[in-house]
């Protein structure tokens, strides 16, 4: 059975905001102050959105396990991250303006993930994959 609009739709936007984190991350990282260790940033990001990158796969296939973990920590970055523009770690301008539309990715992908028609395909989650 094919997964809801609604979930696809959401699984797209993480992809989307992954990618627009990668280039973000690269940037930082290149932009970065002297005194910061970029090895010690660049590998944080990497094994970042690599994590992030499982929990949309699990997502995905349909494991609810998935996709209430990954929104408690996506809450938790938006409400953490609502005071952010002014954050130590933005050092390039796109950055500034990835993290607001990170912002609106997160907030559009918890409500996408939460509503009817992606319940009854995460309450299947077993018989998804």
């Amino acid at each position: 059975m094919s997964s809801p609009r609604s979930v696809r739709a959401a699984v797209w936007l993480l992809v989307f905001g992954l990618a627009l984190a990668s280039v973000s991350v690269t940037l930082n990282v290149l932009n970065s102050p002297e005194n910061l260790s970029r090895p010690v940033m660049a590998t944080f990001a990497v094994i970042s959105l690599s994590i992030q990158g499982l929990f949309v796969y699990f997502i995905w296939l349909g494991k609810n396990w998935a996709r209430i973990v990954f929104s408690a920590f996506l809450a938790i970055g938006i409400l953490v991250g609502v005071g952010g523009p002014k954050m130590e770690g933005i050092h390039h301008w796109f950055a500034l303006v990835n993290y607001w539309i990170g912002m609106g990715i997160g907030v559009t992908t918890l409500i996408l993930l939460f509503i009817p028609a992606s319940n009854g395909w995460f309450r299947r989650g077993a018989t998804n994959a």
